[in-house]
């Protein structure tokens, strides 16, 4: 969800991309960035901005969410865009690289 928020710039649209409600995707945001104990995301009520600690998790995410990616293009699989969630148990090493 982190990831579509920021390709997205909205809340909205990346809940919509990736099959979830508004609500969620904001929890899930939420709770990376208690996890993370730092703050990812300035919040207004016409955009999303990363803070520098969230353009560094970008970083990050998008290499591991890359392979993933080109792979479930090219395995012929269809997964839902919501399986990338597996960055939240990387946490606490990610905490470690910010």
């Amino acid at each position: 969800s982190f990831v579509a928020v920021c390709e997205c710039g909205s809340f909205t649209r990346a809940a919509e991309r990736v099959f979830l409600s508004q609500s969620t995707v904001s929890q899930q945001v939420r709770r990376l960035e208690e996890m993370l104990g730092k703050a990812l995301l300035e919040r207004s009520s016409h955009q999303v901005l990363l803070t520098e600690e969230g353009e560094k998790l970008l970083g990050y995410a998008r290499r591991i969410i890359g392979p993933v990616s080109f792979w479930r293009g090219h395995s012929g699989l269809i997964l839902p865009a919501r399986c990338t969630s597996y960055l939240v148990p990387a946490c606490r090493f990610l905490n470690r690289q910010l």
